[in-house]
């Protein structure tokens, strides 16, 4: 999937961005995932057309127990801008709903795929 999880420890809830929870008719991870790639769309800035590059960025971060985006890390790069463009981009999503284990939040490491193109 396109926000799939890599988790360091078990869960019980994934983070859910605030405002997929309200309605019940959609799957709360998937609006999730929706919202997260939304944002990088809408708020991306993409310098590959100037570099002449396309592909991915893969990066992971981490969703806090407070529910802040923290330890945002390029697992695979591409190039030093594009990197650094990607890690801005997921560094500015906003708080989230956090991942709980038996009742508790709890940090919560995910993996994201950036498109250049």
């Amino acid at each position: 999937s396109a926000a799939s999880d890599v988790y360091k420890r078990q869960i019980e809830n994934r983070p859910i961005w605030i405002g997929c929870e309200i309605d019940s008719t959609v799957n709360a991870d998937k609006c999730t995932e929706e919202k997260i790639m939304q944002f990088i769309e809408d708020n991306l800035e993409n310098p590959a057309g100037n570099l002449n590059f396309k592909g991915k960025v893969f990066l992971t971060f981490v969703i806090n127990k407070e529910g802040y985006v923290s330890e945002v890390t390029v697992l695979k790069g591409l190039h030093k801008t594009l990197d650094k463009a990607a890690v801005d981009v997921i560094s500015k999503l906003p708080k989230f709903f956090p991942g709980t284990f038996q009742g508790h939040p709890i940090d919560v490491k995910l993996t994201v795929p950036i498109k250049f193109y």
